[in-house]
């Protein structure tokens, strides 16, 4: 009983960490508008970069990403098991994306994600940033506008990298890695779902230009 009540307060304090719009509080600090109506809409980093500066963006980051390393890092203080430190882990994901603050309007969470797996599988998450970093780099003309796509590439490989780096490299790791692998394919389709829209058009575009390649 004490177990669940323990891991039920993990989850709670994991959502309203979550909850915790930083992009919507930098945009009200810097230029006093509501950051959900400019830009893409989106609670979130990359919309902070393109509508209110650099600097202000790169805070924003740190605050997402922050929120999810601490929500888990609380729920590991705990001593609770992987299942309850996942679902306070996708508590405070989901509390980006739907925060109680600013009525359940947020945005896409990735940032809140990275925190989470850097403190949950750090290796493979770290694989998974050098690919975005990749793409950003090869794509760094419109890398504003690619933020998302670079992210969801890298992210899609994470399940993998968890595999790799825990079943063939053998580096150790605290948690039972294929819950690990599991999780994270949980939240990788996740956000395809919840963003499905956003992934659609640069997919779709992608395709278009390699099948003109192919036939010409």
């Amino acid at each position: 009983m004490l177990t669940v009540v323990t891991g039920l307060a993990a989850i709670a304090i994991g959502y309203l960490l979550g909850s915790i719009p930083g992009a919507y509080i930098m945009s009200r600090l810097c230029r006093n508008i509501d950051i959900r109506d400019v830009d893409t809409g989106n609670v979130g980093t990359a919309s902070t970069l393109r509508a209110i500066g650099i600097w202000q963006g790169i805070i924003v980051l740190f605050i997402d990403v922050g929120k999810g390393a601490l929500s888990v890092l609380i729920a590991q203080w705990l001593g609770v098991s992987l299942p309850w430190i996942a679902a306070t882990g996708f508590a405070a994901f989901m509390g980006h994306n739907f925060p109680v603050y600013i009525g359940f309007r947020g945005g896409q969470g990735v940032a809140t994600l990275i925190g989470i797996f850097l403190v949950l599988t750090f290796w493979a998450t770290g694989f998974s940033l050098v690919i975005i970093g990749i793409i950003l780099l090869i794509s760094w003309r419109k890398i504003l506008y690619r933020i998302f796509f670079a992210i969801l590439i890298g992210g899609s490989l994470l399940p993998i990298f968890i595999c790799v780096v825990y079943s063939c490299l053998k580096v150790p790791v605290r948690h039972d890695w294929v819950g690990l692998a599991i999780f994270a394919l949980v939240c990788v389709v996740f956000l395809i779902a919840r963003n499905w829209n956003g992934v659609k058009e640069p997919l779709q575009a992608t395709i278009k230009r390699a099948r003109a390649r192919f036939y010409r």
